[in-house]
């Protein structure tokens, strides 16, 4: 995964919230310019907040394990088990600490900018829960006596497709 990739999603997640706290702003103030409410959080102390931080380094840590075994299956047509635990494990390892930190990310953010969130929380959400079943996937079918390389490579390439699609922008290239 591309650090590009991340890095615009982010930027995008950013630009829509700020306008759409923007836009509650104005509407709240009517005519007046939007300004930053006490308590609030603006956009680029969010993004350098050390759990946005940390959500970034995981999912491209995630990432990368995920597209370094889909290469490998894809490029041997076998599965070197140890390689494939390695991974795996490190894949669940990053997953679980992601997760730990985004739920630390929100509960950083001033209420007023969480309410906004709710339909990109929504997708985001989606994402999540299929790069899960996959990583579970992944786990059942590495602990086999002879893992299936086409199930080992859907399984890491499909985590890799929900990060791509969670930081894709504007024609970017996938991994």
């Amino acid at each position: 995964m591309k650090t590009k990739n991340i890095s615009m999603f982010v930027a995008i997640l950013m630009i829509v919230l700020a306008s759409a706290i923007g836009g509650a702003a104005q509407h709240e103030h009517h005519a007046q310019p939007a300004q930053q409410k006490p308590g609030s959080m603006d956009m680029s102390k969010m993004m350098q907040e050390p759990h946005h931080v940390l959500v970034m380094a995981y999912m491209q840590n995630l990432a990368t394990f995920a597209k370094a075994l889909r290469d490998q299956v894809d490029s041997s047509k076998t599965v070197d088990g140890e390689f494939a635990r390695a991974a795996v494990s490190e894949m669940r390892r990053s997953f679980d600490a992601m997760q730990q930190h985004m739920a630390d990310h929100m509960k950083s953010m001033p209420a007023d900018m969480q309410s906004h969130m709710g339909m990109m929380m929504q997708e985001m959400d989606t994402h999540l829960s299929a790069i899960k079943q996959s990583l579970t996937a992944l786990e059942r079918e590495i602990q086999a006596d002879t893992p299936s390389a086409s199930k080992v490579s859907a399984s890491a390439g499909e985590i890799v497709k929900h990060i791509d699609e969670m930081g894709h922008s504007h024609g970017e290239h996938k991994m």
